[in-house]
């Protein structure tokens, strides 16, 4: 069993504004015969990429009043190796290709409301989401299309919500909200 992970995070900020984006990513050798894998073959192995990168800001307008945007794009990258048994045939065993990735882009605002005095907080909001590429196979290795697995996708999402906050005692705090 084995892993090597590797992760870069950057963030400037300035006035209410801040910029941050993330590399990650992370390699492990599954020596545990998953999914019908050969035990501890070396060839076995999963690696995973995400990275963002997001603009926000954070600004009080008024004392009642906070308002909070973000605008981001995302990725994600998914390789699997399952090194699998061929039964009597050589080789003894064949490689089994699972791979993914996602490309999207979205933005949230939010506004908090405090008229009523900062233990009693309405937020409302709304954020848009849209995948820009959505892409997913498994197949074993030397196959020819179409695969068991041949997955395109390219989703999106808006919602709305609110929420309602009230603090009727010093240890005691009621919220309640609903999205569409």
């Amino acid at each position: 069993d084995g892993e090597h992970n590797s992760t870069f995070l950057g963030k400037l900020a300035y006035a209410g504004f801040a910029l941050e984006g993330n590399v990650g990513s992370r390699t492990k050798h599954i020596p545990t015969a998953s999914f019908g894998s050969l035990f501890d073959d070396p060839g076995t192995r999963t690696t995973d990429l995400r990275s963002f990168m997001e603009l926000k800001s954070d600004h009080r307008i008024t004392s009642q009043i906070e308002l909070n945007t973000r605008f981001y794009y995302d990725w994600y990258d998914y390789e699997g190796d399952y090194m699998n048994p061929n039964g009597d045939t050589p080789p003894a065993a064949v490689k089994n290709l699972d791979w993914g990735w996602a490309r999207s882009y979205g933005e949230e605002i939010r506004t908090r409301l405090t008229p009523w005095g900062s233990e009693n907080a309405l937020t409302l909001g709304q954020e848009y989401e849209k995948t820009l590429r959505g892409q997913q196979q498994n197949y074993d290795e030397g196959t020819l299309p179409p695969y068991p697995i041949d997955v395109n996708t390219m989703p999106e999402r808006w919602a709305a919500y609110a929420q309602q906050e009230w603090q009727l005692y010093p240890a005691l705090s009621v919220t309640a909200g609903g999205r569409y």
